[in-house]
């Protein structure tokens, strides 16, 4: 039995990047872009790309000095598309 073949953009399904260094060099991209509006919320300390514990596939992180409700609320989720981690770091120590 035959059957077509159907393009997963159809389904809403976003295609997926050819490689991982294809997707980390974009996750780099729009951490720059959006690091500056990031950083002027009280709390955040940077923006960079992370891999999760348990994963392969890096993500945006925002690091934060402590993850609040309010901060939850002002920053976003996704950015592009991608998801947005927030990882709390702590208070700053010097060395």
């Amino acid at each position: 039995m035959g059957g077509t073949a159907i393009n997963p953009c159809h389904r809403g399904v976003r295609p997926r990047l050819t490689s991982r260094k294809e997707r980390t060099e974009r996750l780099y991209w729009l951490a720059a872009r959006h690091s500056k509006a990031l950083l002027r919320h009280q709390g955040v300390v940077a923006v960079g790309v992370g891999l999760p514990r348990g994963t392969q596939a890096p993500v945006l992180e925002v690091y934060v000095r402590q993850v609040t409700p309010e901060l939850r609320r002002l920053l976003p989720r996704t950015l592009d598309g991608e998801t947005v981690n927030l990882v709390e770091t702590g208070p700053a120590r010097v060395w």
